[in-house]
C-alpha cells in the first residue's frame, strides 16, 4: 500500500500563509484603532461643553430656588433664571449629542479601515486555503491502494501543463491506458504534490510516513 504524508514545504507555507493573514488583519486593526482614537479626541471639546453647560444650569436653578425663597418678591427675581438654565440644559444635551455622533463616527471609520483591507485578503486566501485543505485531505483518505492511483494519474493527465508531463514520459496517456505502473506512479505523484502531498512509496505500509 502507499504512504502519504503533507509535504513539509507545503505545511510550512500553509503555516506562513497562515500568520500572513493574522498578521495582516492585526496591522489593519491598529491602523483602524488609531485612527477611531484620532476621531474620538474631537469629541473631548464637546463633551466638556456638555458637562460645564449641564453644571452651569444646576448652579442657576439652586440660584433661583433661593432666590424664590425671598418673601414677596421671590418670584420675580426667580423668573429670569429658568430659561437661563433651560437654555444651558439644552446646549449640554446638543453637546452630548454631538459627543455621541462623533464616537459612532469613529467606530463606523474603524469598521471601514479593518474589514475592507481585511476581508479582501481573506476573500482572496481562504477560499483556495480550503480547497486546498480539502484535496489534501481527500487525498490522503482515498490513496489506500495502488489501484488508487490510476485515479490520481488520470487527474494528473488533466490538470498538469504538457512540460511536465513530458517530463515523465513522451506518450503519458499512451502509457497510462496500457497500464504502465511506472508511469502511473509518476502521474499520480505529480498530482498528489499539487494537492500538497509528499512522493508516494509503494513499498512501505499505509501511513508509515506520517
Amino acid at each position: 500500500m502507499p504512504s502519504t504524508r503533507i509535504r513539509p514545504l507545503r505545511r510550512a507555507a500553509d503555516v506562513i500563509s497562515d500568520a500572513v493573514l493574522v498578521l495582516w488583519c492585526l496591522l489593519w486593526a491598529g491602523v483602524a484603532w488609531a485612527l477611531k482614537s484620532v476621531v474620538d479626541a474631537l469629541a473631548v471639546p464637546a463633551e466638556g461643553i456638555g458637562r460645564t453647560a449641564g453644571d452651569l444650569a444646576g448652579r442657576v436653578d439652586d440660584a433661583a430656588d433661593r432666590l424664590g425663597d425671598v418673601a414677596l418678591v421671590g418670584d420675580e427675581l426667580a423668573r429670569p433664571f429658568s430659561p437661563i438654565a433651560d437654555g444651558l440644559r439644552q446646549l449640554s444635551a446638543q453637546s452630548v449629542e454631538q459627543a455621541e455622533a462623533v464616537y459612532q463616527a469613529g467606530w463606523l471609520l474603524f469598521l471601514v479601515v479593518f474589514l475592507i483591507p481585511s476581508l479582501t485578503l481573506a476573500l482572496l486566501y481562504l477560499p483556495r486555503r480550503v480547497r486546498r485543505a480539502k484535496e489534501s485531505a481527500a487525498a490522503r483518505r482515498y490513496i489506500d491502494s495502488a489501484a488508487d492511483l490510476d485515479l490520481f494519474a488520470l487527474r494528473a493527465l488533466a490538470n498538469s501543463p504538457m512540460t511536465q508531463l513530458a517530463e515523465i514520459s513522451p506518450d503519458p496517456v499512451a502509457d497510462w491506458r496500457s497500464g504502465d505502473r511506472a508511469v502511473i506512479t509518476a502521474l499520480a505523484n505529480l498530482e498528489l504534490r499539487r494537492v500538497g502531498i509528499g512522493t508516494l512509496n509503494l513499498d512501505q505500509p499505509t501511513g508509515s510516513g506520517q
